[in-house]
């Protein structure tokens, strides 16, 4: 089981734009000790706000899902470096919208 929070900003033309994403679901480890592959599959939403020069803002709430796949560098039994890329398939008000996802980063694993 995992459970994935990002949050994504940024501001382009005088538009400022946070997206906050919260999904739940399965991942598939394969062999390795050193190197660990993995695939994954992930359900919940997404929320977004926009603000334009702080006069215009609106924020919507959408669901949908992930597909991914990565790698782990173990540093400890604990600790590991890892790469990974999804590809988030969301369902908003005015319609269905698909972005790739790539991320570098620190993971923890929890004791069983």
């Amino acid at each position: 089981m995992l459970g994935d929070l990002s949050v994504h900003s940024g501001s382009f033309a005088g538009a400022d734009l946070k997206q906050v994403n919260f999904m739940g679901g399965l991942r598939r480890l394969f062999g390795g000790r050193t190197w660990q592959p993995f695939g994954q599959a992930m359900i919940g939403g997404s929320h977004a706000t926009s603000r334009f020069s702080d006069v215009l803002a609106s924020s919507q709430t959408g669901w949908g899902g992930a597909l991914g796949a990565g790698v782990d560098y173990r540093l400890s039994p604990r600790w590991a470096l890892r790469g990974q890329g999804d590809y988030l398939l969301l369902h908003w008000d005015a319609g269905w919208d698909a972005d790739p996802r790539l991320s570098i980063g620190l993971a923890y694993r929890f004791p069983r």
